[in-house]
């Protein structure tokens, strides 16, 4: 069989083949993690509030971990780059629980977490134009000492 792929496609379809085959034998030794990342609904609309839920699962000793919430247009990259917003917070994961986190965002420029039922501004933000109707991609993603740990990701449909 011969597949006919672009050289970009070819190479990342052979990274991937390349990590699978390193990961397939290894055992999973990650003691964080996300567990549930929802939204409230599937539309949403400019000027009202979006609210997400998010809970991260720590099975080891407390730690500090880095969540990014990045909200992007499902466009071609080379045309997204004006399309996105990312939101960033710090989050401190107890020993043995679970940390549920909630995200609330308008589609133009207020976000806000909350945790332990405080609200909490980002810690930094890159507020974007992401206003443009359409499909989005919401990717959170948890970094603990400034490495990917785990990641989840949903589509949502931004209407006018």
């Amino acid at each position: 069989m011969r597949l006919d792929l672009p050289p970009s496609e070819a190479r990342r379809l052979l990274a991937g083949a390349r990590l699978f085959r390193k990961l397939a034998g290894a055992a999973d030794t990650r003691q964080v993690g996300i567990s549930v990342f929802s939204a409230a609904s599937c539309e949403a609309r400019v000027g009202r509030t979006s609210r997400y839920s998010l809970s991260i699962c720590n099975l080891g000793p407390d730690t500090w971990a880095d969540l990014h919430v990045d909200f992007l247009h499902r466009q071609p990259p080379e045309k997204s780059a004006d399309r996105r917003c990312v939101f960033k917070k710090a989050i401190f994961l107890p020993a043995r629980q679970e940390q549920p986190i909630g995200i609330s965002f308008d589609w133009k420029s207020s976000a806000s977490f909350q945790i332990d039922d405080v609200s909490f501004d980002p810690d930094n933000c890159l507020p974007g134009p992401c206003s443009l109707p359409g499909h989005h991609v919401i990717r959170a993603e948890l970094l603990l000492k400034n490495e990917p740990c785990d990641h989840a990701e949903l589509v949502q449909t931004l209407l006018r």
